[in-house]
């Protein structure tokens, strides 16, 4: 059973946080619902460019989560990312996913991912965030 909180669960807790075993990403379910991933590892943070097998990655720590529901509300924080390979930037999200808000590093990224998101239209509404309040308040908003 997944343990719902909106803070990372931490080392000694008993909250149920799925993690990839490469470090790629690790997720959580909060207590208003909405699914929190967390992309992105040391080497990711030094530069490390994020790739086809890490968005793979990713798909994979989602798994437990959307094996379960009809639809997921997503919070995908990918601040850790400095690079990311054309491959990765193919792999959609899963079909069951409703809203998913990005959460970015700065307003150039949020500009820049922008641009990339007009270009590329994804299945589900998608929008860019530099912050984690106002991302899951519009991912909660009635009719988004």
């Amino acid at each position: 059973m997944v343990e719902r909180n909106n803070r990372p669960p931490t080392e000694g807790d008993d909250n149920e946080c799925f993690g990839h075993p490469s470090g790629t990403a690790r997720a959580w379910l909060r207590t208003d619902g909405i699914l929190f991933v967390e992309v992105g590892n040391e080497q990711h943070r030094r530069g490390h460019p994020f790739t086809r097998d890490d968005a793979t990655a990713v798909q994979e720590t989602l798994m437990p989560f959307v094996d379960t529901v009809s639809s997921v509300l997503t919070l995908i924080d990918i601040r850790a990312i400095r690079r990311s390979t054309a491959e990765s930037r193919r792999i959609h999200p899963n079909p069951k996913t409703a809203r998913m808000a990005i959460l970015v590093g700065s307003p150039v990224s949020r500009m820049l991912g922008n641009a990339y998101l007009g270009i590329n239209k994804l299945a589900c509404p998608t929008k860019l965030f530099t912050n984690t309040d106002k991302a899951a308040h519009w991912l909660l908003k009635e009719g988004v």
